[in-house]
């Protein structure tokens, strides 16, 4: 189920069954403050507030619907003027509900009757300091029915410190009701006694529904005399009094908004989009806070349990007494959010689902929902990407036309000026705007290269050039190591003044410049700079050119000198060299640039290349055996048929859109490496050691993973058709959307896996794979062998095992529910307390298995399907609808 909703409401769910009827239960949570009620504010910060002023051990609402509507208060008795005071009476008045109670500082049983109560500026109003204690089932958190020992170990009779101001105690043995403002636990009388008759015959016909002579009003959670006499509008007005330190009196209104709530449920006919109508039921309020909760809540019938046949859930706010909007209007929202290019922006315009919002009357702390309300208006980093590549991409055009000799300004359309910033409501609109304006600027500079393109042509046929040779001329330079060098600035500097010296002219001191040194130091700042950020960035960059021959000729012979002497060449430039097949084993070239070096079939066993450019590089058949790649960038490099193996070390290298088709890394260190968009058809990685590796939409389909470890590793939208996973550890590691044929994964370690979002891997090989506490919940596994594999805890439900072999595999406690096992072979297989609730079990065979406590609910088999010799014992059955159950 995919829920739609707005920052602004919250949205709680429940599935029930009650005298054979399947129930859906929406509670649409609206959070205001009482200062400005028309405003909600964002849902994260309501469970924030809840937190601390409920704690974790109470349940905020059990997301059930209410005979009647009923009114909650959380908080605690503050004397007026926050001087401490022995006594305060409180009151909450809303609607028909009208509550006093008598709030009073601690105080014990003394020989004459009760103690002075210990004044007090704040007076938690809890059930555990309300009349009760232990053995009292009306309350048996509270204090006042029998005597405790204190902190020093004395004996002592405490007093509740809340009462009813007509009922108070008077002496030890009275026994009044336990007084309070909140929710009754479901396991006291007052609410216990409507559960129900529980025998066997509901255990046999309506277990886990509720019985059916349960009285659905013990739901109403609260105390009898803060249910309303009838129906509430949503906008009265209530008081509160000497609940908040600041405020003796605090006096508001419900924020006047009504709940809509629309579903679109699969049925035998097709998806229906249709309202469940709302009522406010229950009205909770934190006036030490200065907030409060109004729920609406919607019940509707469905033909599953879970509700599995609700796709969809909209949730909306309207204003009270505005027209109401159509089902069309929300339909259409729901289209739009679930548009796969424009959903999650559109997820950002609440105003779709909320009312017309008016800034609240006062400044409200907790009015944004997080600091990414901030973002467009303080950063506003979209609008900022979006100028910046279409500033690039024009320089790039206009840069090309002066290299053509043409006037850039005639050809070239300038930026756009900067707009408003938008903000996050307005954002999706903008962006959409924003996209059309760049790609008009796109379609205007190309066309300008086009016709400034054909004038050059047109030139230099008058002209009598080569046009090819010209324009590949005019597109030369702009990649390659940064030229900038600290020492030339220095030397350059150093003569300026010798020759300002030899000329007789006067060189200007300027006290406030920097020394020689401090230059130096500022000027070789700057070129490490720039090298990390080529380093870094070089395969993205503009390729550099390669060296002409006589220079080419020159750096291959440096090269083999300085391998033959034993010399490092750590830090080189040698861009564009050509070591074709040369034996340079062990040889030095730490942090070298090597961007489109010429190294195919060379030895570079053993070699230090930690930190090293090879971008572009040609590493064909390369022998890198033992070498050391930490940190080196080899994006876009050809490493066909390379050998990377010996141990070698790339953690932390960058391997983006490089060609890895062949090559073979099998013992390699890949912690981190950047893998995105590399090609690895018939690429070896067995046995290789990474953590967090990252394959996103890439072709895996052959490579051998055997034996590797692979842990945290994400494998997204990618193809893995053959790929052997055999005796590979893949713990945490993540599927999303990845598929492939024939995969192996024979003895695996593969716990706390996660296949996710229509991954697809049918006839895989699992045979004795351990995958405990993995979800492969969805995952297509038709015809897998999982036979002796461990998946104990594990969710395969909703999985494909049509055809599958589980032959001894082992299940305990897994999940399968809606598991399709037509015909799958589970034979002597431990599925001891596993929930195959709604399974499809048409053919299966679980002969001689432990289906021992199992769950077996509304699942449905066949003749066919067989459970001889099987463990049965204390199994889960209950009918599906329309029979067919086993």
């Amino acid at each position: 189920m995919k829920v739609i909703k707005p920052q602004r409401l919250g949205v709680l769910t429940r599935s029930w069954e009650y005298r054979g009827d399947f129930y859906f239960t929406v509670s649409i949570l609206a959070f205001f403050p009482f200062e400005s009620p028309s405003f909600l504010l964002p849902e994260v910060r309501l469970w924030q507030l809840l937190a601390e002023e409920l704690g974790r051990d109470l349940a905020f609402d059990e997301v059930m619907p209410k005979p009647s509507p009923e009114l909650l208060v959380t908080g605690s008795a503050c004397p007026a003027g926050g001087t401490p005071q022995p006594v305060c009476a409180v009151r909450v008045q809303l609607g028909s509900v009208d509550k006093r109670l008598y709030v009073v500082g601690d105080r014990v049983w003394d020989f004459g009757g009760p103690s002075k109560p210990v004044p007090f500026t704040r007076m938690p109003i809890t059930w555990s300091n309300a009349f009760g204690g232990p053995g009292f089932a009306q309350n048996p958190l509270g204090k006042g029915i029998a005597k405790i020992q204190d902190a020093q170990g004395k004996e002592i009779h405490p007093l509740p410190n809340v009462e009813n101001p007509k009922t108070l105690l008077k002496k030890p043995e009275d026994r009044p009701a336990p007084e309070g403002f909140g929710a009754y636990d479901i396991t006291w009388p007052q609410r216990a006694d409507k559960f129900g008759t529980y025998d066997k015959r509901w255990l046999e016909e309506r277990f886990p529904g509720f019985a059916d002579d349960a009285d659905l009003s013990l739901f109403n959670v609260a105390p009898k005399d803060q249910r309303f006499e009838g129906e509430l509008r949503g906008d009265e007005p209530f008081r509160v009094e000497n609940m908040h330190p600041d405020h003796p009196v605090q006096t508001s209104r419900l924020p006047g908004v009504r709940g809509r709530c629309f579903i679109t449920q699969k049925t035998k006919d097709g998806d229906v989009f249709r309202e469940i109508p709302t009522r406010l039921d229950t009205v909770h309020l934190l006036p030490s806070a200065g907030r409060g909760v109004v729920i609406f809540r919607g019940t509707t019938t469905l033909s599953e349990d879970d509700a599995h046949d609700v796709a969809h859930l909209v949730v909306a706010a309207e204003t009270l007494g505005a027209p109401a909007r159509s089902i069309d209007h929300y339909r259409e929202v729901l289209a739009g959010r679930l548009d796969k290019k424009r959903g999650a922006l559109l997820a950002l315009k609440d105003s779709d689902l909320l009312p017309p919002e008016a800034p609240p009357e006062v400044p409200l702390p907790d009015a944004k929902g997080s600091d990414m309300d901030d973002l467009s208006v303080t950063k506003n980093l979209q609008e900022r990407n979006q100028r910046k590549r279409l500033e690039k991409e024009l320089e790039k055009s206009r840069a090309q036309m002066v290299a053509m000799g043409l006037d850039p300004d005639k050809h070239v359309p300038k930026a756009p000026e900067p707009e408003k910033v938008p903000s996050l409501e307005e954002l999706p609109d903008y962006l959409e705007a924003a996209d059309a304006q760049v790609a008009d600027a796109r379609k205007q500079a190309d066309d300008a290269m086009a016709k400034a393109k054909a004038d050059l042509k047109e030139t230099c046929a008058q002209a009598g050039l080569d046009y090819e040779k010209t324009l590949a001329d005019t597109q030369k330079g702009g990649g390659g190591p940064p030229k900038f060098s600290a020492e030339k600035e220095m030397e350059n500097l150093r003569l300026s003044r010798e020759h300002m010296k030899a000329a007789g002219i006067a060189i200007p001191v300027d006290p406030k410049a920097p020394s020689d040194e401090e230059l130096a130091q500022r000027l070789r700042t700057i070129e490490q700079q720039l090298q990390h950020a080529y380093w870094q960035f070089a395969h993205v960059y503009p390729e550099a050119d390669l060296p002409d021959e006589k220079a080419a000729a020159a750096l291959r012979e440096e090269v083999i000198d300085a391998h033959r002497s034993g010399k490092g060449l750590g830090g080189r430039d040698l861009t564009g060299v050509d070591l074709t097949g040369l034996n340079l084993s062990g040889i030095d070239l730490e942090h070298a640039f090597l961007e489109r070096a010429r190294l195919a079939g060379a030895n570079l066993s053993g070699a230090r290349l930690s930190g090293a450019v090879l971008v572009r590089a040609d590493l064909t058949g390369a022998n890198l055996e033992g070498a050391e790649l930490r940190a080196a960038n080899l994006g876009r490099a050809n490493l066909t048929g390379a050998k990377l193996t010996g141990g070698i070390n790339l953690a932390g290298a960058t391997l983006m859109y490089a060609d890895l088709s062949g090559a073979v890394f099998d013992g390699a260190t890949l912690h981190r490496v950047d893998l995105f968009e590399a090609k690895f058809q018939g690429a070896s990685f067995a046995k290789v050691e990474a953590v967090m590796l990252n394959f996103v939409q890439v072709d895996l389909s052959g490579v051998n993973f055997a034996g590797a470890q692979l842990i945290k590793c994400s494998f997204l939208e990618s193809q893995l058709d053959d790929v052997d996973f055999s005796g590979a550890t893949m713990t945490q590691s993540v599927f999303v959307e990845a598929r492939g044929e024939r995969t192996r994964w024979r003895n695996a370690k593969a716990e706390n896996l996660r296949m996710v979002k229509e991954s697809a891997f049918p006839g895989a090989d699992f045979l004795g794979a351990s995958l405990e506490g993995s979800n492969l919940r969805g995952t297509n596994l038709e015809g897998a062998e999982m036979s002796g594999a461990n998946f104990n805890r594990a969710d395969l439900s909703e999985c494909n095992l049509k055809k599958a072999k589980l032959y001894r595999a082992t299940g305990i406690g897994a999940l399968l529910v809606r598991a399709d096992l037509t015909g799958a072979n589970l034979t002597s297989a431990n599925l001891m307390q596993a929930i195959l609730q709604k399974a499809k079990l048409a053919g299966a065979s679980f002969k001689g298995a432990n289906l021992f406590r199992a769950d077996l609910a509304r699942s449905v088999g066949d003749k066919a399907t067989s459970f001889e010799d099987a463990l049965v014992d204390q199994v889960r059955h209950v009918a599906a609808p329309g029979g067919g159950a086993v």
